[in-house]
């Protein structure tokens, strides 16, 4: 399968074209690839990993479409997502009193209860949420809808 990089376009074949040389004997030919009527390249196209619809590579973050890293931002999968998935770690302050009482299982235990909270109740902006996603995790968000769409 392949799609145009402009318009989307897909086709099954990849459009050809010959130039006949009429100073040479016989058949001579040459084949080159063409372009899309719309003036687009035409590239081999793969399947996104979530949705199965066709795109051509660049437009795929880890074999996930842009449509999908959007659209399955629901609070279940950000849920499961930051609960299950294997998250690279990060450091952060806190008050020294805090660190003492809580351990670091339990700040995350505590800091996931409230992430659930926010996302049920809609306390955290959307648009937060998505470039969190899409602009810092967009690789490992990608990586887990990828394994959450094998487990349906």
């Amino acid at each position: 399968m392949y799609v145009c990089t402009k318009c989307g376009k897909l086709s099954e074949e990849q459009p050809t074209r010959r130039e006949y040389h009429r100073e040479v004997p016989g058949d001579s030919y040459e084949t080159f690839v063409d372009n899309c009527k719309c003036g687009g390249e035409i590239e081999k196209a793969v399947k996104c990993a979530v949705c199965d619809d066709w795109y051509d590579e660049d437009s795929l973050t880890e074999g996930v479409c842009r449509y999908c890293l959007h659209h399955e931002l629901t609070p279940e999968n950000v849920e499961s997502f930051v609960g299950t998935f294997e998250i690279e770690k990060c450091t952060f302050e806190i008050n020294a009193a805090l660190e003492y009482i809580f351990t670091s299982d339990e700040v995350n235990e505590i800091l996931m209860r409230e992430l659930k909270e926010c996302l049920h109740t809609k306390k955290i902006m959307p648009s937060r949420l998505e470039d969190a996603m899409n602009t810092y995790l967009q690789d490992t968000w990608a990586e887990f809808l990828k394994e959450e769409s094998k487990g349906e």
